[in-house]
């Protein structure tokens, strides 16, 4: 038998790729793949790409999960683990909420014992935030304002909103964070999208856990800015804006196989409750339903003290709480122990009183013949501490209530609202 090959076949099989560099935004190598001589195939983990065999593909939004085809500059340690809408994404528990500096170094205590390792945190964690504007006019900056991040793979504008290719909520598997090592994302993309750019710079974020199981956050300044304009002098004033992330919420995840979803619509319980309200037929972390519809009493009702038994009642609409009366909390939000608490109300002048069979009393200082809150029986109204809605395991946990109280003869009325139903959408 004779084998013939010219020198040109050679030549390309010599030529042929072995493997595969990846090489990140800097420049720098960050993953090598060689070729498998015994199947000629080249193997690429997805985890470098920013997704997983748990990955169940969906939307691109911040709260669904998905697949990203985007630039992911975190060389895989944002990631999507799973997906909310399937509930395949699960055990999300409020770790650290508030608002995170800008100007320097946040440290963050969390919620719960997470651990010496984060071994008690389930999967990961996910980090939820927004971005600060600064509004730059000719070299002055301007009006500071809070815009939402948008997830884009394809990094397309969104009116309104900072646009990144890294996923978002920023999601990082507990294995990633070791004691003391600084763990950082770079938010690419598009932003708003400004026009006449010249000078882009994308903002980073990074996270580093500690040895005494705190974390400590830091910032890098982005900006968007034009060419600019010179002066007589020379000097040249550019317009844009500078960006900086804002963290506002910390939660641990977990992820599972995707479950059956509840129809829309589904009612969880129904009657006038408050205090802890137990649901029927949502798992565990809410895992199987879309968001809660809460229904409030469009009656807040308030029980006198003074023997008669009489309970007179305000408008929930007249208070002006945080929520509206029908109020729908999405599954994104739907977070172990996640809270949307009442500090304040309208000026209790302004709020009328109603009689049991609907009579005006006036306003809320009425009852007992007043008028106004600083008559002679020294009325005061205080609400109560804590007052507030929050989410619970299978349950929610609601008290909103005030009292109006009399120094003089101690007589007071408390009013508490109360929910009359709580359904799927």
């Amino acid at each position: 038998m004779v084998n013939v090959i010219d020198n040109g076949a050679r030549n390309r099989t010599n030529k042929m790729p072995v493997g595969i560099k990846i090489i990140d935004d800097k420049g720098d190598v960050a993953h090598t793949a060689k070729t498998d001589l015994g199947t000629n195939y080249i193997s690429l983990e997805s985890k470098w790409f920013g997704s997983s065999s748990n990955n169940t593909g969906g939307g691109t939004g911040g709260n669904t999960g998905g697949n990203p085809t985007g630039t992911d500059t975190s060389g895989g340690i944002n990631n999507i683990p799973g997906n909310l809408s399937d509930g395949s994404l699960s055990g999300r528990y409020l770790e650290w909420k508030g608002q995170s500096a800008v100007d320097k170094p946040t440290t963050i205590t969390f919620d719960d014992d997470v651990g010496n390792n984060l071994n008690r945190i389930g999967d990961g964690l996910q980090f939820d935030g927004h971005i600060q504007k600064v509004l730059v006019d000719k070299g002055k900056e301007g009006a500071v304002t809070s815009i939402p991040i948008t997830f884009s793979p394809s990094n397309a504008k969104a009116s309104g909103e900072y646009v990144t290719t890294s996923p978002i909520p920023f999601s990082i598997d507990k294995s990633s964070f070791i004691v003391g090592k600084k763990l950082t994302i770079t938010l690419n993309g598009i932003g708003e999208g400004l026009s006449n750019i010249k000078d882009h710079v994308s903002p980073t974020v990074s996270f580093t856990f500690n040895a005494d199981k705190t974390m400590t956050m830091e910032v890098t300044q982005g900006h968007d800015l034009d060419g600019g304009t010179s002066d007589s002098t020379g000097s040249v004033y550019k317009s844009g804006a500078f960006y900086t992330y804002v963290l506002d919420r910390i939660n641990s995840y977990s992820v599972q196989n995707p479950v059956t979803q509840l129809p829309s619509g589904m009612s969880l319980m129904s009657g006038d409750s408050n205090g802890t309200i137990p649901l029927k037929f949502v798992d565990d972390n809410y895992s199987n339903i879309n968001g809660l519809q809460i229904t409030f009493n469009p009656k807040i009702s308030g029980l006198i003290n003074d023997g008669s038994g009489e309970i007179d009642y305000v408008n929930f609409d007249d208070v002006g709480l945080p929520f509206p009366r029908i109020f729908k909390i999405n599954k994104y939000d739907l977070v172990i122990n996640n809270s949307y608490l009442v500090t304040k109300f309208n000026d209790p002048s302004t709020i009328k009183t109603y009689k049991p069979d609907g009579t005006e009393i006036n306003n809320i200082y009425a009852w007992n013949g007043a008028n106004t809150p600083n008559d002679s029986l020294g009325r005061t109204l205080k609400l109560d501490a804590n007052s507030g809605l929050i989410i619970l395991n299978k349950s929610i946990d609601f008290n909103v209530s005030w009292t109006l109280s009399n120094n003089k003869d101690d007589k007071s009325v408390v009013f508490k609202a109360s929910i009359i139903d709580i359904s799927t959408f």
